[in-house]
């Protein structure tokens, strides 16, 4: 299908898409991009193509044609431009934030019980005890840190202790805030969203 959403904001916006065409399907809808076909070329993986050549397509929703680059951290960079990115893909979902104002973090995941098994290795004991009440909330712990490790950068290097999502009552959608201890404790304000097949969080 094409483009499950798209979120404006004030100072970023976000796309996400629900991958099931295939790879050929979504190649088709690129504009012609011959740094974007050597890449896919060197990918051998189907399910890695169609992450590949979803996140171009949102990104040419978002911003038209651009090429994605990377730091040598890994994190992208829009080549020739100003704007901030921040790319996360889930099974068949990714999703893009785009920020012409300040660094972003953006992160999806699926709904699992898996990351209940290993809560313990990402959350303090403070939020551990408020997830007795709301289980909900360490699958939005998770992605919340992951996004706000993909916007703060390299200075957060362990979840548990560096991070941590103030306890809140959780809705379908909402802000949170999450405090992350750098050289000073500093607060960031994120986005969330709960659907029925996965949890967003960007900022």
């Amino acid at each position: 299908m094409p483009i499950l959403d798209t979120i404006h904001t004030p100072s970023l916006d976000v796309a996400i898409w629900h991958i099931t065409e295939t790879a050929d399907e979504l190649f088709s809808m690129l504009l012609p991009n011959p740094v974007y076909t050597n890449e896919l070329n060197r990918i051998s993986s189907n399910k890695r193509k169609s992450e590949f050549l979803a996140v171009r397509l949102l990104m040419q929703h978002l911003v038209g044609d651009s090429t994605i680059a990377y730091l040598s951290n890994g994190k992208p960079i829009l080549s020739g431009s100003s704007r901030f990115i921040s790319i996360s893909h889930t099974k068949e979902y990714v999703a893009v934030a785009i920020s012409n104002q300040h660094e972003v973090g953006i992160d999806i995941e699926t709904i699992s019980a898996k990351v209940h098994q290993v809560k313990e290795r990402f959350m303090n004991e403070i939020e551990l005890v408020h997830a007795q009440q709301y289980p909900e909330f360490v699958l939005l712990s998770w992605v919340a840190k992951e996004a706000a490790y993909k916007k703060i950068g390299d200075e957060v290097v362990h979840f548990s202790q560096s991070m941590e999502l103030v306890p809140f009552v959780p809705h379908l959608s909402g802000v949170l805030e999450l405090k992350a201890q750098l050289l000073e404790e500093t607060r960031y304000s994120f986005y969330y969203q709960q659907h029925t097949d996965f949890v967003l969080v960007y900022g």
